[in-house]
């Protein structure tokens, strides 16, 4: 079987010919060892998995529509990176405000940065890939909180944690309008 015959393989799926061929695009893994021993179902699956990692990647479609293709997010510009963050610094910070007066500004503080993000947009903070049904939107908010709580002080995961806050802020809006 010549090495350019991976595709085809995939056509007739041939145990032998297909340990011969990972032998030869593959030489010296530990896997063809593993493929030696005989046709299982393990040893078939795996040889299946390991050979469709080698396919060489599809080419774009020339028209650009690749089917099941994501919506792109937006780029963020420094400045509404900045924002973000000093808003997410605002909310924190909500926290440890030990009275009522400090806490009411901090929250008047984050409502007019999300107003000054909003006019950077020219819109409301984009909701890009939430669902559309309720339930999925009570079940994505519900495992943001439950990721927030778990997560808010790990502070190799507070992008994440902001970034999931900004999202339930949206999803609230959202559920709000229903």
């Amino acid at each position: 079987m010549k090495p350019g015959s991976l595709t085809a393989w995939f056509e007739h799926q041939d145990y032998e010919k297909g340990v011969m061929l990972y032998e030869k695009l593959a030489p010296g893994t530990p896997l063809i060892s593993l493929f030696r021993v005989g046709c299982n179902s393990f040893t078939e699956k795996k040889l299946y998995e390991e050979l469709k990692k080698l396919l060489p990647p599809p080419s774009p479609d020339p028209d650009g529509d690749q089917p099941g293709e994501r919506e792109e997010l937006p780029t963020w510009t420094e400045e509404q990176k900045r924002m973000f963050r000093e808003r997410a610094t605002a909310h924190a910070q909500m926290k440890s405000a030990t009275n009522v007066t400090d806490r009411r500004a901090l929250a008047f503080r984050v409502l007019a940065i999300t107003d000054r993000i909003e006019k950077t947009l020219k819109g409301p903070i984009p909701a890009a890939g939430l669902p559309e049904d309720r339930s999925e939107l009570v079940k994505l908010r519900n495992n943001n909180r439950s990721y927030i709580s778990k997560n808010q002080n790990h502070p190799k995961r507070q992008l994440e944690v902001n970034r999931r806050r900004l999202e339930n802020e949206i999803i609230e809006k959202r559920l709000n309008e229903n």
